[in-house]
């Protein structure tokens, strides 16, 4: 991972620990601990700050459709999941057309070929009755 993309993932990871903190300090609050409370809302809007700083000095870029399913609530471990679901699906319907793409074509060869004998056979056959008929006029006109 790119040095600026660790620095960004790393004020993440202090800012939600940062959440975290304020979030227990809030559960538990008593008029004596407006202080730390204080103390720790100033340490997450410095964290956010640098969350900012380091966000700006990378050159990452996240596709529109990644930021839309995040703000559907969706997983990106999920889509991609899904989107791989997606491709296996549809080499399979390729794999399958091509497939019956090369029986089509080995059943139109095989009548091809079936085509081909047949019409050499109804050639010799026509040969063979021309050769009959000169044959029996040959004989008739020498008897």
């Amino acid at each position: 991972m790119e040095p600026e993309l660790k620095r960004v993932e790393h004020s993440l990871e202090t800012l939600n620990a940062r959440m975290w903190q304020i979030s227990k300090t809030l559960d538990s609050f008593k008029p004596g601990a407006q202080p730390v409370l204080d103390n720790l809302m100033e340490e997450f809007f410095q964290d956010i700050k640098k969350v900012d700083k380091s966000a700006l000095q990378t050159q990452a870029t996240i596709p529109g459709y990644v930021i839309d399913n995040v703000n559907k609530g969706i997983n990106p471990d999920e889509y991609n999941q899904i989107f791989f679901k997606d491709c296996v699906e549809r080499n399979e319907l390729t794999r399958g057309r091509l497939y019956a793409a090369k029986g089509l074509r080995d059943q139109l060869m095989i009548r091809r070929e079936i085509w081909r004998s047949h019409e050499a056979l109804t050639q010799q056959q026509q040969q063979q009755q021309k050769d009959n008929y000169n044959a029996i006029n040959t004989e008739m006109s020498t008897d």
